[in-house]
């Protein structure tokens, strides 16, 4: 005897290119609430199908104070309906030339502010916007090299925004890690991509780590594995020392995952991640710390290896269920400023 349970309670959020709810449907895929907006958030359309369920979720994904029509951002509040924030920008100072109560440069069109805090922006070689890291700094990367065998994003300054002229290198490896993730088809090339950022990163606040000559250069898995296992100031870490390789990535040190042919990075701490693409059309991801980022191109599915580890096509992985990884390297900074000023 076969018993069926009808799904009631679940809603599927649709977005526009700002990250807005658009369309909400329930489990059958029907719609059960539709909005549209004004440029600054202002509902300009709602229809309801139902009384069961609306979202709280509008204008940016934030959620909307149905008393008083404000949107929450995390910072400060957003007027929609007066096209302003409710208070003034704390780092006013910083943009003379800006109303201190503007939301996003008076661009909402194409610009997010997910929080209200500024971010590292990751642009191409013309300057064209590829992503940004909200992660309060005001750092500018800039994509070099001609192909996947020498590209990275290398520090190219600071940008006039919000935030401090710091450099922050969990956001700057999570930069580099979310792009070849949906860039890149080698495990190896990848890894290479990151290693070179995150030696930029590090330069840049006038540090450096031993043995980031493994993860710089166009190497293959193995090369890498055991050129950063015969490196002394190398950290060794076994399976068994997840916990301690998510210090490490946490921290902001570049840690290394390795088993006989494949190589694969640690994500660093939960952030926002915006992309934007060719059109400028964004989308926010949510990038949390802890994960394998794992670039394989293809799914080479087996068995055995229940969908995990290096036969798994590109994605971002639990670690504690990586069981393919036999070792972490940590390449840890010589020094243990997390944010490093520029001189």
């Amino acid at each position: 005897m076969f018993l069926y349970f009808p799904v009631t309670n679940l809603y599927f959020y649709h977005s526009d290119h700002l990250g807005s709810s658009s369309f909400i449907t329930d489990a059958n895929g029907i719609s059960t609430q539709h909005l549209q907006y004004l440029p600054y958030g202002e509902l300009f359309l709602e229809q309801r199908s139902t009384a069961n369920y609306f979202t709280p979720y509008k204008f940016s994904a934030k959620e909307k104070d149905e008393e008083t029509s404000y949107s929450y951002f995390g910072a400060r509040y957003l007027a929609s309906d007066f096209s302003f924030w409710l208070s003034v920008d704390p780092m006013a100072d910083k943009y003379p030339n800006i109303s201190p109560y503007a939301y996003c440069a008076w661009n909402p069109i194409v610009l997010v502010d997910p929080d209200g805090r500024s971010f590292t922006n990751f642009v191409d070689e013309n300057g064209n916007l590829i992503s940004h890291v909200e992660d309060g700094s005001n750092a500018v990367f800039k994509l070099t090299g001609s192909n996947h065998t020498n590209q990275s994003f290398q520090f190219a300054g600071f940008s006039d925004q919000k935030g401090t002229n710091n450099i922050n290198v969990q956001g700057v490896i999570a930069g580099a890690q979310d792009y070849v993730n949906n860039n890149y088809t080698q495990c190896n090339q990848a890894v290479n991509f990151v290693g070179k950022s995150y030696e930029s990163a590090i330069k840049a606040t006038g540090a450096s780590a031993p043995g980031i000559e493994n993860v710089t250069g166009n190497k293959c898995a193995d090369p890498i594995g055991k050129g950063l296992k015969a490196s002394s100031g190398v950290k060794e870490m076994g399976m068994n020392s997840i916990t301690e390789a998510k210090s490490s990535a946490h921290a902001g040190d570049l840690v290394v995952g390795y088993i006989e042919g494949h190589v694969t990075t640690m994500t660093t701490n939960d952030f926002n991640i915006t992309r934007y693409d060719k059109k400028g059309n964004s989308s926010v991801f949510k990038y949390k710390g802890g994960m394998i980022v794992n670039v394989n191109g293809g799914e080479r599915p087996r068995s055995e290896y229940k969908g995990l580890g290096p036969y798994r096509k590109n994605s971002y992985q639990i670690a504690n269920q990586y069981v393919h990884v036999r070792t972490f390297f940590s390449l840890e900074r010589d020094s243990q400023t997390y944010f490093g000023t520029l001189k």
